[in-house]
């Protein structure tokens, strides 16, 4: 019983002092870690000194990975060229500047202002890429606008449930009914609140129930109880 009580204590200290994360609090968070080191918060595990080439490299890994050497979406897309691609969370334009090269159009959003300025300036070259930022919750977009919808390691960091289906509503409403979403989200622990890389982890059952809510078809998925669980979609 002592135990018990001690835990409860420790648990609505840690709750006082780091109440659960709304999306205006996420907002702020990365517009404030987009302004301090933008390159490390998108890929940390160089660490902070990270540099440029050093970011565009772990990108064109990233792209051959998860992009050119899928084949569900080469048999599902066909030919890329004629294709439009919302990237979502693209913080600077890491691998938006790489679907350029490969899609017709291609369009990311961002929660944070300060990374699509930075992603702005750094892709202002490339006349097929159109960067927005959103409120983290609506996407700009007309029904049925994409192709195909990506994202990867953003959905992870989402503050709370509730935002993650939200989002996913939009991945549906914006997607094409022959179109394709991959879309990584996490999986196994859910990191504590006073990490910065907070976010929500879904087992296999709670995600496979919101998906089905809102209307998708699951064609595959993969690394379900690791923090990258991997969801190919469609309508």
């Amino acid at each position: 019983m002592f135990i018990q009580k001690i835990i409860g204590i420790v648990k609505r200290m840690i709750e006082k002092l780091f109440p659960e994360e709304n999306i205006s609090a996420s907002k702020d968070k990365w517009n404030k870690l987009a302004q301090k080191n933008p390159k490390f918060y998108i890929v940390s595990r160089v660490g902070e000194k990270i540099n440029e080439e050093q970011f565009k490299k772990i990108g064109q890994e990233n792209y051959k990975d998860l992009i050119l050497s899928d084949d569900i979406l080469k048999e599902r897309l066909t030919n890329f060229k004629d294709k439009s691609v919302l990237d979502i969370g693209c913080g600077i334009g890491r691998l938006t500047e790489l679907f350029a090269a490969d899609f017709k159009e291609v369009y990311g959003t961002d929660i944070s202002e300060q990374m699509i300025g930075q992603g702005q300036a750094r892709l202002a070259n490339l006349k097929n890429v159109h960067l927005c930022a959103t409120d983290g919750l609506n996407y700009p977009f007309s029904n049925e606008f994409f192709d195909f919808i990506f994202s990867f390691v953003v959905f992870h960091h989402m503050p709370n449930k509730e935002v993650v289906e939200r989002n996913f509503k939009e991945v549906y409403r914006t997607l094409k009914k022959d179109g394709l979403a991959k879309i990584q989200i996490r999986g196994g622990r859910q990191p504590y609140r006073w990490q910065w890389y907070h976010g929500q982890a879904f087992n296999k059952d709670e995600a496979l129930e919101m998906l089905s809510k809102i209307g998708f078809k699951i064609l595959k998925i993969e690394g379900e109880n690791t923090k990258l669980f991997w969801l190919w979609l469609v309508k």
